[in-house]
């Protein structure tokens, strides 16, 4: 699924996934994983659709079947 990123802030919190893996609590928070941390994704944008808010995202979009690593 192609997302378009607007806003996102930087957590930095140690974990043992790799870059690029999606953590998600399925209701407000959608968050990549980096190196050092977490990209936590707060405006986006998917493919054809208009821009929403991450919870606004995760409200409609089922992430376990298309996003989980």
């Amino acid at each position: 699924m192609a997302l378009k990123v607007f806003r996102s802030e930087r957590i930095a919190e140690p974990h043992a996934l790799s870059p690029g893996a999606i953590r998600t609590d399925g209701r407000r928070h959608l968050d990549v994983a980096t190196e050092d941390g977490f990209l936590r994704l707060l405006d986006v944008q998917p493919a054809g659709k208009r821009r929403m808010t991450a919870d606004q995202f995760l409200n409609g979009t089922d992430v376990s079947a298309c996003c989980m690593a």
